[in-house]
């Protein structure tokens, strides 16, 4: 997507730059769902985990106080894949909504073009 204002004024120059816009965030939609699968995955993944971690530490014997942080330590990399698929998809729908925002800019600028 070239996001380089005003690049080729001509009316079809403009019509392609808004349809090559309209299939990027075409393209960033397809993709929200397979996302936002991977980001509950993830979410359901660590919170199994870190429950049985709690579990297996308090049939240990460890003091009530100490469960929880030590249940969180044992489950660290699921925690991580979780706050990843999160961070991921909470960047996809920033792209998204930045790419909407670029397509109204250049909507914008067609509609001043065409007054000229």
């Amino acid at each position: 997507m070239d996001n380089t204002p005003l690049k080729d004024t001509t009316p079809l120059g403009m019509a392609q730059r808004l349809q090559e816009t309209i299939e990027h965030i075409t393209l960033l939609c397809k993709q929200l769902d397979p996302t936002a699968e991977a980001k509950a995955t993830a979410l359901v993944a660590f919170e199994g985990a870190y429950a049985m971690a709690e579990l297996t530490r308090r049939d240990e014997g460890i003091p009530a106080t100490l469960i929880r942080d030590v249940a969180k330590k044992d489950v660290r990399d699921d925690r991580f894949k979780n706050e990843l698929a999160e961070s991921k998809y909470k960047c996809l729908i920033v792209k998204i909504e930045a790419a909407k925002a670029i397509l109204n800019a250049k909507q914008s600028q067609n509609k001043y073009l065409d007054t000229l």
